[in-house]
């Protein structure tokens, strides 16, 4: 099985399963030879807080979106080449996560249903899995069988995505926020949303327009559109879910300002709605088969967990 199989009208979850399947022994497979080299292998202990972090669990919805988005494209890359990609954003996306959970943000005793990182193993060692997890990704990216162009145009767009000018400012304001600032804006809370959700998810997407060197201007405003959306019904399951069914502790945010405090679950929906009508007017413009973007939209308005 394999990329080929994705996307064959047998639906969403089949198809996240799918790219369960396919990456795990992927991302193992990149731990693994770093654990064996010769030349300054990865300590024991920080190897197995890495994999902790980042196998098994995860539902794989950046790798998923990555590889709908190069639908809407025409081009052949070699499946190894996309994979890599897939397991670069996975382990930025674990290495937020682990960092996330620490008790000096979420503080956050547990995660995928399973003990934090930090709580696995212990503080040092979860700061040090996530940095690391950082590292591998772009290291994946830099080694890439792609040219030279791409690979640095990669290894741009997610380190702005993730970094200072996206997802870390995006914390920093979330955590500011919370502490010194809890009568924060709706556009302050919707600009802190953006930053933190939305510009990940825009690297994700550009990173599918660079493979195939498609313009990036389309999927642009419509990661933004994306990234809006997921946050939003993120907020919301904190709210009406358990933490049975999150695998994470749920009323995280009874104590600061969201979308949802703002809006009221009635109107965080409404607007939900009305995200999801823009996205697709959007994606009718960026290319030809967009069917994969949107059933991941529907499934994040109706998704428990």
């Amino acid at each position: 099985m394999g990329i080929d199989n994705l996307f064959q009208d047998d639906g969403l979850k089949r198809d996240l399963a799918l790219i369960q399947l396919i990456l795990e022994p992927h991302l193992e497979s990149h731990l693994k030879r770093r654990l064996e080299c010769s030349i300054n292998p990865i300590p024991q202990k920080l190897y197995e807080a890495m994999s902790y972090g980042v196998l098994e669990g995860g539902k794989r919805l950046r790798a998923y979106l990555f590889l709908a988005a190069l639908r809407l494209f025409s081009g052949s890359v070699h499946d190894k080449v996309l994979l890599d990609i897939c397991c670069s954003i996975e382990c930025l996306q674990a290495y937020s996560l682990i960092h996330d959970d620490l008790p000096g943000m979420d503080n956050s005793d547990l995660r995928r249903g399973k003990p934090s990182t930090h709580k696995a193993f212990d503080h040092h060692t979860a700061i040090l899995a996530g940095s690391s997890l950082q590292n591998l990704a772009f290291e994946i990216l830099s080694r890439l069988d792609l040219d030279a162009k791409k690979r640095c145009a990669l290894i741009e767009v997610m380190s702005v995505a993730t970094g200072p000018q996206g997802m870390m400012a995006g914390q920093q304001l979330d955590m500011d926020y919370e502490l010194f600032n809890p009568d924060v804006s709706q556009k302050n809370i919707e600009r802190m949303q953006y930053l933190k959700t939305a510009s990940f998810f825009q690297g994700v997407l550009q990173s599918a327009c660079i493979v195939f060197g498609a313009d990036q201007n389309c999927l642009n405003e419509f990661g933004k559109l994306f990234g809006r959306l997921f946050q939003i019904t993120d907020d919301m399951l904190d709210v009406t879910s358990s933490r049975e069914k999150l695998g994470k502790p749920t009323q995280n945010d009874n104590d600061k300002k969201t979308l949802i405090t703002e809006l009221g679950l009635e109107g965080a929906h409404q607007e939900c709605k009305t995200l999801k009508r823009k996205a697709q007017v959007i994606l009718k413009s960026c290319g030809t088969d967009s069917k994969p973007l949107i059933t991941l939209m529907n499934f994040l308005i109706t998704r428990s967990s």
